[in-house]
């Protein structure tokens, strides 16, 4: 939440979803975003401005620690 491109985070158990803020017009970071995470190892599913993250059943912290790591790591290369 404390990302710039970040507008709102929520969530309920183990899923979560980030909404970014748009740019270009409503879904066009969302689908950046989605496929600048695919190449860095992570698989979110973006509705729109909103990644939908959910986790395997079976995780370690280790597991949801990595996906922030990348999660965050594509939203700073985004900045650049």
């Amino acid at each position: 939440a404390d990302h710039s491109l970040v507008k709102d985070v929520r969530g309920i158990g183990m899923m979560g979803g980030v909404e970014v803020h748009e740019k270009e017009g409503p879904g066009k970071l969302g689908g950046q975003l989605q496929k600048a995470m695919f190449w860095n190892g992570l698989h979110i599913k973006f509705t729109g401005d909103t990644g939908i993250i959910a986790p395997m059943f079976v995780s370690e912290r280790s597991h949801i620690d990595e996906i922030i790591d990348k999660f965050r790591k594509t939203l700073n290369e985004k900045l650049n």
